[in-house]
């Protein structure tokens, strides 16, 4: 199957700058030149200093960053436990991701020193999960027996693990296996048969198309899924459908 024939949705891009590297991009405007040189249609994404300086500032930068390109480029929201009471009102922050349409959100609990546990951040996770609102966790910011725990602790909660790797898929096809609100992102499993793999034995409804750009080139992602040996179906399942239903899903 042709590359153009495919509507790519990419769950994992990111606007701003990086302060250890210079990056590709960091503007929106780039992010979308980039995004019409491969073929990609459109992308959730988020805000570096969302990530590494504070949430609440990074995320209304990431607003202003993309209005131009609403119709392409969605916003993710990087969000904190409510305790430390560093962001608003958690049921005025809903409200406001209701309106800028942010259908997914971030979580990173070690860079930004919380537990991934009920005590810390159970009632964001209890609202995501009623909301079906879709938490994206880097593999690396996880312990994989705390997963397991609030896996079972809730489970409707739509959980996207990204930038997975081949050291971390033992840990991962038994997760897979285990729950069915687990879903995983492509940019980084770049493992021989690996997509065939986890379509196979887990169904390719679970499977994310992601680039993770601009820490890394589209390139890759694209010709992984694009020469991947899977029907028809089961890559444009991955490449946007999959994500596109998640989202139909969401309730806020």
């Amino acid at each position: 199957m042709a590359i153009d024939q495919y509507e790519f949705f990419d769950v994992n891009c990111a606007v701003g700058d990086y302060s250890l590297k210079q990056l590709e991009y960091t503007s929106a405007s780039e992010l979308i030149q980039h995004m019409d040189f491969v073929g990609i249609k459109k992308a959730f994404v988020y805000h570096l200093s969302a990530q590494f300086y504070h949430p609440q500032k990074g995320n209304g930068m990431l607003l202003e960053e993309i209005e131009p390109y609403k119709e392409r480029l969605f916003p993710c929201w990087v969000l904190l436990p409510t305790p430390s009471q560093e962001m608003e009102i958690f049921s005025e922050l809903v409200e406001r991701m209701k309106t800028q349409l942010a259908w997914c959100v971030r979580l990173y609990p070690r860079l930004h020193s919380f537990e991934f546990t009920t005590w810390n951040i159970g009632d964001v996770l209890d609202i995501l999960q009623s909301t079906r609102v879709p938490v994206l966790i880097d593999v690396d910011q996880l312990d994989f027996c705390r997963l397991y725990k609030i896996c079972s602790q809730f489970p409707r909660l739509v959980i996207i693990l990204t930038n997975p790797s081949y050291y971390s898929q033992r840990k991962l096809y038994p997760l897979m296996k285990k729950f069915s609100h687990v879903y995983v992102e492509t940019s980084t499993y770049l493992i021989y048969n690996g997509l065939e793999y986890l379509a196979q034995n887990f169904g390719s409804n679970r499977i994310l198309f992601g680039t993770r750009m601009p820490f890394q080139d589209p390139g890759p992602a694209i010709a992984r899924l694009s020469y991947a040996s899977l029907n028809r179906k089961d890559k444009m399942m991955i490449a946007s459908e999959s994500l596109q239903r998640l989202i139909n899903e969401a309730q806020y």
